[in-house]
């Protein structure tokens, strides 16, 4: 499973397409990919994708833009 590092804060998300949203309790970004699937990383910092009819951790390939970065760490 993937997940941002510890230390990196959120809101560097947002530079790269990742959008806040909050619910009652908890809140997570959320980036809509070409392939009409969602990457959703919630505040404990775990990666998800997600479809109308799954979800999955997200593979490496779905968030390479971050790993580019070094905000990333495999779990």
């Amino acid at each position: 499973m993937l997940r941002i590092k510890e230390g990196i804060d959120l809101k560097e998300l947002e530079k790269f397409g990742y959008d806040k949203y909050t619910d009652f309790k908890d809140y997570c970004y959320i980036k809509t990919l070409p392939t009409d699937r969602e990457i959703n990383i919630t505040s404990k910092r775990e990666i998800y994708s997600f479809s109308e009819i799954s979800v999955r951790p997200a593979q490496e390939f779905e968030v390479k833009d971050l790993i580019k970065a070094d905000m990333v760490e495999r779990i």
